[in-house]
């Protein structure tokens, strides 16, 4: 048994999703509920930067038409969550 408080994972920001305000029941385990506490424009796409318990530093990329079709603004309550074969373990 491995406890969770002792590894990393890592996973690529274009890699994760963020949408809706809350973790469905019967979500997968690979979700965390966060706030958007930025967001920056880079033309074809938008980075937001979560703030979510447990987590340093938690980046997600989307494109421009993923983030039209489902708009945050700081300070929104986000799930974000990501493919289970996207992460790394880094220790």
């Amino acid at each position: 048994m491995v406890r969770a408080d002792r590894i990393a994972l890592g996973a690529r920001a274009e890699r994760l999703q963020a949408v809706g305000a809350e973790i469905s029941p019967g979500a997968p385990f690979n979700a965390v509920a966060a706030t958007v506490a930025s967001l920056e424009y880079h033309g074809a796409s938008v980075r937001l930067r979560l703030a979510a318990a447990g987590l340093d530093d938690f980046t997600v990329t989307l494109s421009e038409s993923q983030y039209d079709a489902a708009p945050v603004a700081i300070g929104d309550p986000v799930a974000a969550s990501w493919a289970i074969t996207d992460v790394h373990l880094l220790r």
